[in-house]
């Protein structure tokens, strides 16, 4: 049997094993993503990209990049030529007209209340999304096949990223996390091959990634000090005490002021696309409403934007240069967040491990354990025989991999540190890499101590299960160690509740005959859209028990504790303190009926 297996193995091609684990998982991401619906974030990108596209206005949305939004705009775009529908665009009402950056305003309006089919809508700008899901699965073992020389690694790589309840979840959607997980995979491998054979050809390879990372996500601007420890860090291993290092030195900044030329022209290119009929007026409207405190950094950033804007050449650049300077004032203000029982609106140091631990997959996580103290027992007897010694040649035959863990350790550094917890898709990029190392691990170290292949098919046909079981409801998938149904005592936001189950609620009550429901929603998407036949009563605990159901996002749920902390006057949903649901809805919506006052 185990002959078989062996022969089956070496026979299929690696490509014939992309393609199947591709298959299955385009079925899981178009699948699931049907039963979902309108996210939170996905409103104001929709209709900012489409903007991008129809009226060539960055008025919206400038806190994101545009690459991923334009992308959905053009699939928008291209489904109404195809269908021969016609989209109509809000571009009259006071949100378009009068504001200059009314995202939530003009999204909503753009799906509901434009006489457009919002689900026709959303599937087109899913669409881009998911198909960079996919191709960014074929990428992945690209690379690490590249750079490992190993089909199993690979094979192994793609299997872990496939599977990923996190990682379908947040590749369904229009949002930037995908998008930029797959730009810090495409920008670590060329970087790495840029820096074992520095040729024109890489160069202009490093140009086209940076810059799609960079019109990716504004996280990607990590990209800067990963290369600059791992650049000078190459050329100090390779050339240390050789009379080259010198001249290497500045042949590596030399090629990265090519690069960063290269990046410059790209995004203002793409900048141009977005916003070629955009005025500076606007911009510079843009500029005094997205920094309204009267402080010195404010006072400084407002003036060194106008400046940039204004500045011949350096229009479109300045509206990249707005964009970052938003997310870095977002980063630093904070957001409300729930985590076990408690409120901060700003962060929690240990959100991000605990919503790593607890939406992980627990084999992933006992490999990580069983991999570090695997390698410091090696390590510690090679040391102990004097079999091991740190040499220039091992050092760089790995450097591939020393990159990737770089970057694992600068992200979640920066995101422990930083004031933004909104869920494990802003740690996307490190959930992913980390699938490499563990795959080189297992391959690497595990398989050849012996590691029972017994065991490592249990854990494979134990992680692809996962992925089956959690099928559709992936944003909410929680561990086994956060208990069943017991995610809203532990998460809320984007971990958990991001508007994507009132499709599913509409199907409950048709299965329970409830032509009444009341209802404390928290998401972007038309309640009465997606329940078209329900009578529904908008309520939220300020207004006290209602007689019959009531449906309440976890996120409503839990705010309520925290407006009652805020303000002792507040009524929170004090009568379910203690109460289990009688039903949830994708984990994600609470259903409680009640019978009195």
């Amino acid at each position: 049997m185990k002959q078989h297996i062996i022969k089956w193995y070496n026979k299929m091609p690696l490509w014939g094993y992309v393609l199947g684990i591709t298959i299955i998982l385009a079925v899981l991401a178009f699948g699931s993503s049907a039963g979902d619906s309108l996210t939170v974030d996905e409103s104001p990108h929709i209709g900012a990209g489409y903007s991008y596209i129809a009226k060539g206005d960055y008025r919206l949305n400038p806190e994101h990049p545009p690459l991923l939004k334009m992308l959905s705009g053009s699939s928008i775009w291209l489904g109404a030529k195809l269908t021969g529908n016609t989209v109509n665009f809000p571009d009259t009402i006071p949100a378009w007209t009068e504001k200059v950056n009314a995202q939530w305003d003009i999204g909503y309006t753009f799906l509901f209340k434009s006489g457009n089919d919002a689900n026709t809508i959303i599937w087109w700008a899913r669409l881009p999304t998911i198909l960079i899901l996919l191709l960014g699965g074929g990428y992945l073992v690209y690379s690490v096949y590249y750079h490992t020389k190993s089909k199993a690694i690979s094979i192994l790589t793609l299997l872990l990223y496939g599977f990923s309840p996190n990682v379908i979840a947040h590749g369904r959607l229009v949002t930037t996390d995908i998008i930029a997980s797959i730009s810090f995979i495409m920008a670590i491998d060329i970087w790495v091959r840029y820096l074992k054979n520095p040729t024109q050809k890489h160069i202009t390879f490093l140009i086209l990634v940076v810059s799609f990372g960079f019109l990716s996500k504004f996280s990607t601007i990590l990209l800067l000090p990963l290369f600059f420890v791992t650049g000078f860090g190459y050329i100090g291993v390779k050339y240390w005490g050789n009379k080259e290092f010198g001249k290497q030195i500045l042949f590596l900044i030399r090629n990265g002021i090519i690069v960063a030329i290269g990046v410059f022209v790209m995004i203002n290119l793409v900048y141009y696309m977005a916003m070629r009929n955009m005025s500076t007026d606007t911009q510079m409207r843009l500029i005094q409403e997205s920094f309204p405190q009267d402080n010195t950094i404010s006072q400084i950033t407002k003036t060194s934007l106008s400046t940039v804007i204004n500045t011949p050449g350096l229009q479109y650049f300045g509206q990249y240069l707005l964009g970052q300077s938003m997310a870095i004032q977002r980063v630093g203000g904070g957001n409300t967040t729930f985590l076990l029982g408690r409120f901060t609106n700003q962060s929690f140091t240990e959100y991000f491990p605990i919503t790593y631990i607890l939406k992980e997959h627990l084999g992933i996580l006992a490999t990580i354990m069983g991999l570090v103290l695997v390698s410091i027992a090696l390590l510690i007897r090679a040391i102990q025989n004097k079999k091991w010694k740190l040499n220039r040649k091992w050092l760089l035959k790995y450097w591939y991999e020393w990159t990737v863990i770089t970057m694992i350790l600068l992200y979640w550094f920066i995101s422990i540190r930083g004031n933004l917890n909104l869920g494990i898709r802003h740690i996307l990029p490190a959930v992913i890499l980390t699938y490499i190392i563990v795959a080189i691990g297992i391959v690497r170290i595990l398989l050849p101590l012996k590691f029972s292949k017994i065991i490592l098919g249990i854990f494979l046909l134990w992680y692809i299960g996962t992925a089956l079981l959690a099928y559709p409801s992936y944003i909410s998938h929680l561990n086994v160690l956060a208990g069943h149904n017991q995610g809203y005592q532990i998460f809320t936001d984007s971990n958990l509740d991001w508007g994507q189950d009132l499709k599913r609620l509409h199907t409950w009550t048709k299965e329970q005959n409830i032509d009444t429901l009341y209802i404390d929603y928290f998401g972007t998407g038309d309640i009465q859209y997606y329940l078209p036949d329900i009578n529904i009563i908008p309520v939220k605990s300020s207004d006290g028990p209602k007689i019959g159901y009531t449906a309440i996002s976890t996120t409503m749920f839990q705010d309520s504790f925290y407006l009652k902390q805020k303000n002792p006057n507040y009524q929170e949903y004090w009568w379910l303190m203690g109460k289990n649901p009688d039903y949830i809805i994708g984990n994600s919506i609470l259903i409680y009926y009640n019978n009195r006052y």
